[in-house]
């Protein structure tokens, strides 16, 4: 009867911490061809933004497909960024 009580008791603590973990909604970024330098620091602060929350969630979660699925996310969002941010340098040095 303990054992039974004891593992309803973790299982309602587990539920609880895990539905407090919220995964973060990935930013929108701007346009290369037509950004001005407030969208793009706006796109790097949402970015850093979104990072630090993602990271939140990957410590809170338990979930290994969330995991899998905001790690894939952090990757392209990182990717995404990089590239708008050299295609805006290139445009606006030309």
């Amino acid at each position: 009867m303990k054992s039974i009580v004891l593992a309803l008791i973790l299982c309602s603590v587990t539920g609880s911490v895990n539905a407090k973990c919220k995964m973060p909604e990935s930013p929108v970024l701007p346009d290369a061809e037509i950004a001005v330098i407030a969208q793009m620091v706006k796109a790097k602060k949402d970015v850093t933004k979104y990072m630090g929350l993602a990271n939140k969630f990957l410590k809170c979660t338990r979930n290994d497909a969330k995991h899998d699925t905001v790690v894939d996310k952090m990757r392209a969002l990182a990717k995404d960024y990089n590239d708008l941010a050299k295609a805006y340098k290139k445009r606006v040095k030309s």
